[in-house]
């Protein structure tokens, strides 16, 4: 960490002098006394933090690659501050004026007056978090000594910085499941709404349900294959069932494609059930309600294949109901 605006022994005697005689500014807080905050901001035993908290360590991760970034000199820590008893240098300037506008950016409800007012404030430092020589986040605070504490007044980094924390996050759990499912194509296919947990993939990333409030356990994949399974079979075999036991040909219903834009039929859904494509039980009936669905839409009530629809989609609803099932 650097104190900016510290005079070197090297610069100008009567610069000193002149600053020496300017009246202190009440409440600004010495060089001296912020040096001393300065020097033991990395002890661990001076540190009120997190660390030292209930959940010790628990940044300890991301907080070691911050700190790998400052030891090669990708990003530094400067603290920065105006004052009235010697002129800021053109760089701590030029830092004050970055963080203000950082600020202004990062917290759009704040008046962008007081934002000035406070970030130019003799009363106050900013720590900079500075990257190619460009500020993009800092933490604005006035230290009261005397009362053994300090007021933190903004603190925000740039959006584009929040954007690459989070993308080497995500990637870090990348990393850390290792392996690639496919992508879904129930939506494609005219599903509009499937269960979260049915995602392939999901539950091994540690997401559960906080909304769930059922009690009952979730149901073991193979039980629910055998399921669904005795519930097709059932469906299949029913007299009604005959027109919808494989895909219509084009050669019965030249335009049926035209009219229906996601077909279904029990042929396929076998396919599918052999796969694993149903990983839950609201997959299988919205592909078994498309099958009666296209049905009524291609056909007149009046005809056969419309009464068929009706009747084994009350056997179905029936059986998928049943607990024997």
């Amino acid at each position: 960490l650097e104190l900016s605006g510290i005079k070197r022994p090297h610069e100008d005697d009567d610069d000193a002098e002149t600053s020496a005689k300017k009246p202190k500014l009440a409440g600004e807080v010495s060089l001296d006394v912020l040096k001393k905050f300065v020097e033991v901001i990395d002890d661990p035993s001076s540190m009120l933090g997190p660390e030292g908290g209930l959940y010790p360590g628990a940044q300890s991760a991301r907080d070691e690659h911050a700190r790998c970034e400052e030891r090669r000199g990708v990003i530094e820590f400067h603290v920065v501050g105006n004052s009235l008893r010697r002129t800021p240098s053109n760089q701590t300037l030029l830092w004050l004026i970055g963080l203000q506008n950082v600020f202004s950016y990062q917290l759009p409800r704040m008046p962008k007056e007081y934002i000035s007012r406070l970030v130019f404030d003799p009363k106050h430092k900013t720590l900079a978090l500075v990257k190619d020589n460009r500020p993009i986040g800092g933490i604005c605070f006035r230290m009261f000594p005397s009362q053994n504490f300090t007021e933190i007044v903004f603190c925000a980094i740039t959006s584009n910085e929040q954007v690459k924390i989070v993308k080497k996050l995500t990637a870090r759990k990348q990393e850390q499941i290792r392996k690639i499912y496919p992508g879904l194509t129930c939506f494609k296919e005219g599903v509009r709404q499937i269960p979260i947990e049915s995602v392939p993939g999901i539950s091994e990333t540690g997401w559960k349900n906080c909304l769930k409030k059922s009690t009952t356990k979730d149901i073991d994949p193979a039980i629910l294959q055998t399921q669904l399974k005795n519930i097709l079979t059932q469906v299949k075999n029913h007299a009604s069932s005959w027109p919808f036991q494989k895909p219509v040909e084009r050669s019965e219903a030249p335009d049926y494609y035209d009219h229906i834009k996601y077909p279904m039929d029990f042929k396929t859904m076998t396919e599918r059930l052999k796969s694993g494509y149903y990983s839950s039980k609201k997959l299988f009936i919205a592909d078994i309600r498309r099958i009666f669905e296209n049905c009524r839409t291609y056909n007149s009530p009046d005809t056969e294949y419309y009464k068929c629809a009706n009747i084994v989609e009350r056997f179905f609803l029936s059986k998928i109901k049943d607990p024997a099932t």
